[in-house]
């Protein structure tokens, strides 16, 4: 498994293959025509190869959608890293203190400064990122930002199902076939409860990965200085 990790990413298999897996299956089991006539060579590894293949098309194309949907509308990944110097936004009490009192040294502004603006979050937010990275300690924010990739993939891939069942739904009305309506309404109803708990998985992951990054970046800074200190001495 660490092979394959190594190989694909933890941001790829969570953010496309995934999603675009399920999607590939859903079709199939609800029987989408163009899906079901498709023919295979009799070769096991080549339909296992054909379907990781198509996932992964499908994932991609279902991931820029969900960027696209995510930077225009609904902004789960920006908001945080925007206004996690705000009050109550992001950190809390005596948290959202200390941060505040890091990002007057980062930001040089005077002390007692509190009235950060969008701009201030974002310099401070690719401050600390960029230290991070530096260091290699981005592993714990990198797999946040892999699940909130897949979290809110799945939002546009289970819409995207919907779509092609109420597509299905009214073709074979339209055509008089029999179709299963309690079918069609379980897809429904899964559609808004998944959309729903993805929305608020994508939403609390995008928030717990801006933490993450500035307790790193608080308690490594501290790591660093008492090394420091010790050496001068």
């Amino acid at each position: 498994m660490d092979n394959i990790f190594n190989k694909i990413g933890l941001y790829e298999f969570f953010g496309t293959l995934l999603p675009g897996l399920f999607f590939l299956l859903s079709l199939i089991m609800i029987d989408i025509p163009i899906v079901k006539h498709i023919t295979y060579p009799n070769s096991e590894i080549f339909k296992i190869i054909s379907l990781v293949l198509f996932s992964y098309i499908i994932g991609i194309l279902l991931h820029e959608i969900a960027s696209i949907f995510d930077t225009k509308f609904t902004k789960l990944r920006l908001t945080p890293r925007t206004t996690f110097l705000k009050e109550n936004v992001v950190f809390k009490d005596i948290e959202l203190e200390n941060i505040q009192t890091h990002a007057r040294e980062i930001l040089n502004t005077s002390e007692g400064f509190t009235n950060f603006s969008d701009k201030h979050c974002s310099a401070m937010f690719f401050e600390c990122k960029a230290f991070l990275e530096n260091e290699n300690k981005m592993a714990k924010a990198d797999i946040l930002d892999a699940l909130f990739s897949m979290s809110f993939t799945f939002i546009i891939c289970n819409i995207a199902i919907l779509i092609c069942a109420a597509i299905l739904f009214v073709y074979e009305i339209l055509h008089e076939y029999n179709y299963d309506t309690i079918k069609f309404i379980f897809i429904l109803c899964y559609t808004i409860l998944s959309c729903t708990i993805f929305y608020k998985k994508a939403k609390r992951y995008s928030e717990i990965r801006v933490r993450t990054i500035f307790r790193q970046y608080i308690a490594f800074k501290k790591t660093l200085n008492s090394q420091n200190n010790k050496a001068s001495v």
